[in-house]
């Protein structure tokens, strides 16, 4: 489980590397960097969703603050 839960962090930081890619890259028209930006919110959305979901399924997995 804790490996899944690494994996949705590496998930996230994937989408929102993509997301800037496609911002900074040669498409930089102003729909595309808008569309780049609602993808990154809405990937970050889901990923917090699925880690709240873990969280309460398993509450022996969850961490503090201070253990991160």
């Amino acid at each position: 489980m804790e490996a899944l839960y690494e994996q949705l962090k590496l998930t996230g930081r994937e989408w929102e590397y993509a997301a800037n890619q496609l911002i900074k890259s040669e498409l930089d028209q102003p729909a595309v960097v808008e569309m780049a930006k609602n993808w990154m919110v809405l990937a970050d959305l889901i990923i917090t969703f699925i880690r709240k979901i873990i969280d309460w399924l398993f509450p022996q997995f969850v961490r503090s603050e201070g253990e991160l």
